[in-house]
C-alpha cells in the first residue's frame, strides 16, 4: 500500500582526506618555489578549472550571460513578442466582456422598466374595469353614458397604443442584443483559436529548445571525457585548450538556452492560466446569454397574455353597449327580479365573507411561513455541524485513550523496573551488613596460616565491597530519578485522565443536545406538512368560493343596469376594495425594500469573495517566493561543497608561503555564504509562517465540508538524508538518528500536520 523507507540511514561520506594525502612526491623541484608564486611566469591554476560537483553545474559565483543578454538593446525573442501580442488580446477580450457585461446589466434595466410598465398597464387595465363598471352601475343617463365610454375608449387605445410602442422597442433591443452577442462570441472563438496555436506553437519551440540543450549537453560531457583522458596523458598539446575554449563556449550557450527555456516555461504558465480564465469567462457569458433568452421568451409571454387581456377588454365593452341598448326597454320589467337577485347575491356575499374570514383564521402568514422555514433550516446546519463535532470528539476519545494505555504500559514496566531495583538494593545492602563486621571475615580457621589462605579472600572481598557501594550508591541515583520519572508520568496520567472525562462530559452535552435538536426537526417537519394540508385545503375552498362568486357575478354582471338603488353599497363596497388596493400596494412596496436589501447582501457577498481571492492571489505568489528561496539554498549548498573541495585542494597545495593567504581568503568565502545561507532560511522561514497565517485564513473563508471522508494520499512522506558537515543546516542533534526536535504546541500547525 505505501512505498518502504530505508531501514537504517545511509551513512554520509567522510570528507577527511585519507593518509599520505597532503605529503608531496620527492621528484618535485623546490627550488621554483622557493621564489614565490607571483614570480613564477606560468599560471599557478589553471583559467578554466574542472567543476566536479554533485551535478556537473557550474558555481553561482560566476556572472551568466542571461541577465546581459536581456538587458542589451536590439531584437528580442520571438516568444517575447508573441507574449506581448498575447496579453493585448487577452486585454481587449477582457474589454469586450466588461463591455458586454454592461450591456446585459442595462437589458435587466430594460427588462425591469418594461415589467414595471407593464405592472403599471395591469393596473390601469383593472382602474379602466373598475371605472367601467362604476359608471355603468352609476350612469342612467344614455348620453352621459355614451360619452364616458368614449373617453374611455381613448385611454385603451392609449394604453394600446403605448404597449404596442414598448413591445416595438423592446424587440428591436432585444434583436440588437443577439447580434452583439453573437459578432462577441465568433470573436472570442477565433482569438481562443488564435491563442491556442500560439500555445502550441510555443510549446514546439520549448520542446525544441530543449532538445537542444541535452544535445549541447551531450557534447559537453564528451568534451570532458576527452581533456580528462589527454590530462591523463600529461601531453600539453594547443588542442586542449581549444576544447576547453569550447567548453566554456557551449557552457555559456547552454545557460542562455536554459534561462530561455525557463522565461519559455514561465510563458506557458501564463498564457495556459489566462486561457482557462478566457474559457470560464466565456462560458459564465453563454450562461448569461441564456438566462437573457429565457427572460426574452417570459416578455413575449407577457406580451402575449397583455394583448389577450385588450381582446377580453374589447369584448367587454361591445357586451356592455349591447346591454345599454336594450336596458332602458327592459328596466321597468326587470324591477323586481333584480332586487330578488340582490338578495341572492347579498346572502351569497354574507357567505362569500364567512369563508374569507374563516380562511383568515385558519392561514399562516408568509412572514411565519418564512420564519418557520428558516428555523428549520438553521435546526438542520446544527445538527451536521453537531455531527462534526461529534465526530471531532470521538477521534480525540480513542486518541486519550491510546495515549492511557501506552501510559499504563509504561507505569507497568516502571514498576517491574523497581522490583528489579528493590532486589538489587537488598542484596547489596546484605553486602553492606556483612562488611560491617570484619571480625567474620578475619578469623582464621583451624589449622590453617592466616597469612598464607585468608589474605587473598580478604583483598577480593574488600574490593567487592568497594565495587558493592559504588554500585549502591549508582542504583540509588538511578531509583531516585526513576521515582521522580514514574511522579511526572503519574501527574501527566492525572492531566489525562481529567481531560478525557471533560471530553466525556462534553460528548454526553452534545449527544444530549443532538437528540433535542432532532425532536425540534421532527416537530418542524411535522408542523410543516400541517401548514401543507391545510394550505391545501383552504386553497381548494377558495377556489370553490371563487368559483361560485364568479358565477353569481356573471349574473349579476348581465342586470347590472337595473340596479339604481343599489348605487351607494357598490360605492361603499369600492372604498373598501381601494383601501385594499392601498395595503396591496404598501406590501409590494416592503417586498421591494426587502428585495433591495438582498441585493445589497448580495454585493457584500461579492466583496467578500474578491477579498478572498486577493488573498489566494497572494498565497500563490508566496508559494513562488518560497520555490525561489528553496532553490537558492541548494545552490548554496552546492556552492558551499564546491568551496570545500576548493579550500581541500588549497591546503593540499605544496606552497607554504602561500597557503595562508588563500586560506584566509577561503574562510572568508565560506563565512559569507553561510551568512547569506542564514539568511536565506530566516528568509523562507518568515515565508512559511506568512504562508500557514494565510492558509488559515483561506480555510476560514471556506464552507464546511460535506461527510464524505478525504481519500488518502498516494504518496509518502520520507525522511530527508542528512547533509554534508561544511552547510549550516547540520548540526550535532541533528546527526543522531534518535533525536527528535522540539515541536512547539502554541505555533500554528505544519503541513505535515495537516496530512
Amino acid at each position: 500500500m505505501f512505498s518502504k523507507a530505508p531501514r537504517f540511514v545511509q551513512e554520509k561520506p567522510s570528507e577527511t582526506p585519507g593518509p599520505n594525502y597532503y605529503t608531496l612526491p620527492e621528484t618535485e623541484g623546490w627550488d621554483s618555489y622557493k621564489r614565490g608564486a607571483f614570480l613564477e611566469k606560468a599560471d599557478r591554476f589553471p583559467k578554466q578549472r574542472q567543476y566536479e560537483g554533485p551535478d556537473d553545474a557550474p558555481s553561482t559565483s560566476e556572472p551568466t550571460n542571461t541577465a546581459k543578454d536581456a538587458s542589451r538593446g536590439g531584437k528580442r525573442p520571438e516568444s517575447a513578442a508573441g507574449s506581448s501580442a498575447l496579453r493585448q488580446q487577452i486585454e481587449a477580450l477582457e474589454a469586450e466582456k466588461v463591455h458586454l457585461e454592461s450591456q446585459l446589466q442595462a437589458s435587466h434595466r430594460t427588462q425591469s422598466d418594461l415589467r414595471r410598465d407593464l405592472d403599471r398597464a395591469l393596473e390601469k387595465e383593472k382602474a379602466n374595469k373598475s371605472k367601467i363598471e362604476r359608471l355603468e352601475a352609476a350612469n342612467k343617463e344614455p348620453q352621459d353614458r355614451a360619452a364616458k365610454l368614449n373617453s374611455l375608449r381613448k385611454e385603451l387605445d392609449d394604453l394600446q397604443r403605448l404597449h404596442e410602442d414598448g413591445r416595438k422597442a423592446h424587440k428591436t433591443e432585444v434583436q440588437q442584443l443577439k447580434i452583439e452577442l453573437e459578432r462577441h462570441r465568433k470573436t472570442s472563438q477565433d482569438q481562443q483559436a488564435a491563442l491556442r496555436k500560439q500555445l502550441e506553437t510555443s510549446e514546439a519551440k520549448a520542446q525544441e529548445c530543449k532538445s537542444s540543450l541535452l544535445a549541447a549537453q551531450a557534447e559537453i560531457t564528451d568534451l570532458r571525457v576527452k581533456s580528462r583522458a589527454q590530462e591523463k596523458q600529461k601531453q600539453p598539446q594547443p588542442e586542449l585548450e581549444q576544447m576547453k575554449k569550447n567548453l566554456v563556449a557551449t557552457q555559456a550557450l547552454c545557460r542562455e538556452r536554459e534561462g530561455k527555456i525557463q522565461e519559455l516555461e514561465k510563458m506557458l504558465q501564463a498564457e495556459t492560466k489566462k486561457v482557462t480564465q478566457l474559457d470560464g469567462k466565456s462560458v459564465e457569458t453563454e450562461k448569461k446569454i441564456k438566462a437573457l433568452t429565457v427572460d426574452v421568451e417570459k416578455f413575449r409571454g407577457l406580451a402575449s397574455d397583455t394583448e389577450k387581456a385588450n381582446a377580453q377588454l374589447r369584448t367587454d365593452l361591445e357586451q356592455a353597449r349591447g346591454q345599454l341598448s336594450g336596458s332602458d326597454a327592459n328596466y321597468k320589467s326587470q324591477l323586481d327580479q333584480a332586487k330578488r337577485e340582490t338578495e341572492e347575491v347579498r346572502s351569497m356575499l354574507n357567505i362569500c365573507t364567512r369563508l374569507y374570514g374563516h380562511l383568515v383564521d385558519n392561514t399562516v402568514s408568509l412572514s411565519r411561513f418564512e420564519t418557520e422555514r428558516l428555523n428549520r433550516l438553521e435546526a438542520q446546519s446544527r445538527i451536521l455541524k453537531l455531527e462534526r463535532r461529534l465526530h471531532d470528539r470521538d477521534v480525540q476519545n480513542q486518541e486519550f485513550i491510546s495515549l492511557l494505555r501506552s501510559q499504563a504500559e509504561q507505569q507497568r514496566t516502571l514498576a517491574q523496573l523497581l522490583l528489579e531495583l528493590e532486589q538489587e538494593s537488598i542484596f547489596l545492602r546484605d553486602c553492606i551488613q556483612d562488611s560491617a563486621h570484619p571480625d567474620r571475615l578475619s578469623q582464621p580457621s583451624a589449622g590453617v596460616p592466616f597469612s598464607e589462605d585468608r589474605g587473598g579472600e580478604i583483598e577480593a572481598y574488600r574490593t567487592q565491597l568497594e565495587f558493592a557501594e559504588v554500585m549502591d550508591s549508582y542504583q540509588r541515583d538511578w531509583l531516585e530519578r526513576l521515582f521522580q520519572d514514574l511522579k511526572a508520568t503519574g501527574h501527566v496520567a492525572t492531566s489525562l485522565q481529567g481531560a478525557l472525562t471533560k471530553v466525556l462530559d462534553t460528548a454526553a452535552e452534545l449527544d444530549g443536545q443532538l437528540e433535542v435538536v432532532k425532536v425540534e426537526a421532527d416537530v418542524a417537519k411535522r408542523r410543516a406538512r400541517e401548514l401543507d394540508e391545510q394550505v391545501g385545503t383552504l386553497q381548494e375552498q377558495v377556489t370553490t368560493a371563487h368559483s361560485q362568486h364568479q358565477d353569481q357575478v356573471q349574473r349579476f354582471s348581465k342586470e347590472k343596469e337595473d340596479l339604481a338603488h343599489e348605487i351607494s353599497d357598490v360605492q361603499r363596497k369600492l372604498e373598501e376594495a381601494r383601501k385594499r388596493i392601498e395595503r396591496l400596494d404598501l406590501t409590494v412596496r416592503e417586498k421591494t425594500s426587502a428585495e433591495q436589501a438582498l441585493a445589497d447582501e448580495i454585493e457584500n457577498l461579492t466583496d467578500s469573495l474578491q477579498d478572498a481571492m486577493r488573498y489566494e492571489h497572494a498565497y500563490k505568489a508566496l508559494c513562488q517566493e518560497v520555490d525561489a528561496l528553496v532553490l537558492r539554498n541548494e545552490l548554496v549548498e552546492r556552492e558551499a561543497d564546491h568551496l570545500s573541495r576548493f579550500n581541500a585542494e588549497i591546503l593540499g597545495h605544496a606552497n607554504p608561503n602561500q597557503k595562508i593567504h588563500y586560506l584566509d581568503r577561503i574562510r572568508k568565502d565560506l563565512a559569507e555564504a553561510k551568512h547569506k545561507l542564514a539568511i536565506s532560511t530566516k528568509q523562507r522561514d518568515a515565508v512559511l509562517e506568512d504562508n500557514d497565517t494565510l492558509r488559515n485564513e483561506l480555510y476560514a473563508y471556506r464552507s464546511v465540508s460535506d461527510s464524505k471522508p478525504r481519500a488518502a494520499p498516494s504518496m509518502t512522506r520520507v525522511a530527508r538524508l542528512p547533509l554534508s558537515a561544511s552547510t549550516m543546516n547540520s548540526s550535532p542533534q541533528t546527526d543522531n538518528p534518535g533525536y527528535d526536535a522540539p515541536r512547539s504546541s502554541n505555533g500554528p500547525m505544519t503541513l505535515d500536520e495537516l496530512r
